[in-house]
């Protein structure tokens, strides 16, 4: 079973998407900011989702941990501000999300990018 650090401080948002990620078959281990996030990343991620902007670690700071720690995570970060998005492709996320998005598009991105890193879901 593929494993989605996702990492977001809107509880409801990222509430929102565990369950969607969830349901869709995905391990989701959910967190508020990118201190968190990287506590977590020896548990299992196989794909990284993050906002960008939160309080303590940012998102773009988290991106360039994260690459620096597992080169080869798939990234996609997400942003209400289309600027940031484009820096956070240029510095590491492979791709990104203008919030707000839909559930389709979520699950568009995470396929595309598990598809380019060539990791497979499997069944539990």
């Amino acid at each position: 079973m593929v494993c989605v650090l996702l990492i977001d401080d809107d509880d409801d948002l990222r509430d929102d998407l565990a369950g969607i990620l969830s349901d869709s078959g995905y391990r989701v281990l959910a967190v508020a900011d990118g201190n968190a996030g990287l506590a977590k990343l020896s548990e299992c991620p196989d794909l990284l989702i993050t906002d960008l902007v939160m309080a303590g670690m940012e998102g773009i700071e988290t991106i360039r941990e994260i690459r620096r720690r597992a080169p080869g995570m798939p990234i996609i970060a997400m942003s209400g501000n289309a600027i940031y998005l484009n820096h956070s492709t240029r510095l590491g996320a492979d791709t990104g999300l203008l919030k707000p998005f839909t559930k389709k598009q979520l699950l568009a991105a995470v396929e595309g990018v598990l598809a380019d890193a060539l990791i497979q879901p499997q069944a539990d």
